[in-house]
């Protein structure tokens, strides 16, 4: 990650709510910056491998943008001067707006994008000499919208789209290509109804759509794979606050993977956490939870 464009991580080790799934074991939410919204801000850092850059600007009175970039120069430093070194550099870069349409409706847009590239070659003093090949790239794209009905209820709705690219192939020893594909498109919908000053009760829905293309390509021969995977979820929590220091919460999750096989699963969760502190808690969690090879 990019420290520079996140604002917050929460990480959740074991005995997540309903509101997660397609995981076994543990869970990361990264939230990125929100933007300054009362002037500009620049950051900029520079080391021995790599520099960075990060902005946030407000737009107009109603909202804010913050961008982040970051790339390594071991290729254009290290790698020309130290033999053995390889050829190897990435970057990324972090955009996020956010806009406050009215007094009711939020906008938030997302992207992400990053590359690696590496080239060695084991004798470059010799133009006949094996090379290795390898880039890949990430990339994500998101637009949420969060509108409040009344004074109880909150909506987010989501659209995603992420990517992952990869092409690895070895020149001047073995005739082998290899390129590897995986794009996942996800449509969400999440309400939160504030029954009471101590219980919430959280519902959501979401489709996913998963395509894994695999193309091999040696002397004897090709490998081509076009695999696609449909998920449909649904979930709902109540949760319980009877005071400040105790967080009762149940749930229920609804899944159905569809791919070569179909699979359906309900999956119930129960946690209750006791605050120690302002920083420590004790948790007790229980629940199924399934994970799909898409």
């Amino acid at each position: 990650f990019n420290t520079d464009a996140i604002k917050r991580v929460m990480v959740s080790k074991g005995g997540f709510g309903a509101q997660y799934g397609d995981r076994l074991s543990s869970v990361i939410a990264v939230t990125e910056l929100d933007g300054n919204r009362k002037k500009f801000e620049a950051d900029v850092n520079i080391s021995l491998i790599a520099a960075s850059a990060t902005v946030q600007m407000p737009v107009w009175s109603f909202g804010s943008i913050a961008g982040s970039f970051r790339r390594t120069y071991i290729d254009q430093t290290y790698a020309k001067f130290i033999k053995g070194i390889p050829n190897y550099y990435f970057d990324d870069g972090n955009l996020t707006g956010k806009f406050q349409l009215d007094d009711r409706d939020n906008l938030t847009l997302n992207y992400f994008g990053s590359e690696d590239n590496l080239n060695y070659q084991f004798d470059t003093s010799s133009p006949n000499s094996p090379e290795v090949l390898y880039n890949w790239w990430n990339s994500f794209a998101s637009a949420k919208w969060d509108h409040i009905f009344g004074n109880k209820v909150l909506s987010d709705f989501l659209v995603s789209y992420s990517g992952f690219v990869s092409n690895f192939g070895i020149k001047n020893l073995v005739a082998l290509t290899e390129r590897n594909t995986i794009s996942n498109y996800t449509a969400k919908e999440s309400l939160r109804y504030y029954a009471s000053n101590e219980t919430t009760l959280r519902f959501g829905a979401a489709y996913q759509r998963t395509g894994v293309t695999y193309d091999l390509g040696t002397s004897d021969g090709e490998i081509d794979l076009d695999i696609p995977t449909h998920k449909v979820t649904a979930y709902a929590i109540a949760s319980w606050h009877p005071d400040p220091l105790w967080e009762i919460e149940a749930g229920l999750r609804f899944e159905q993977f569809r791919s070569s096989a179909t699979f359906t699963h309900l999956d119930p969760r129960f946690s209750v956490k006791y605050r120690l502190t302002q920083t420590s808690s004790l948790k007790f969690a229980t629940g199924v939870y399934h994970q799909y090879m898409d």
